[in-house]
């Protein structure tokens, strides 16, 4: 709502120049960007992929597992452990 009212606040201080839209951009820009960077200082780990990275140590997890099994002779635990015999 701020930024949509700003035109009409900076008409009378550029007097009707044809720099109002270029200067309301800009601060619009500024303002939004800062808010942006507010987001991600705020939760800085939703941009980090943990549940990728998470996926991926619990798959090696699993190989490591079922590969001790498999040289030991155990029996695999589990039905994730039986995709790494085929």
């Amino acid at each position: 709502m701020w930024m949509g009212l700003l035109p009409f606040s900076l008409w009378r201080e550029l007097q009707g120049s044809p720099l109002m839209m270029p200067v309301s951009c800009f601060f619009a820009v500024f303002f939004f960007g800062i808010d942006e960077l507010g987001i991600q200082i705020e939760e800085p780990l939703s941009i980090i992929p943990l549940e990728g990275m998470c996926d991926g140590i619990r798959i090696a997890c699993m190989e490591m597992v079922a590969r001790e099994q498999h040289d030991s002779g155990l029996q695999p635990i589990g039905e994730d452990a039986k995709q790494y015999f085929k």
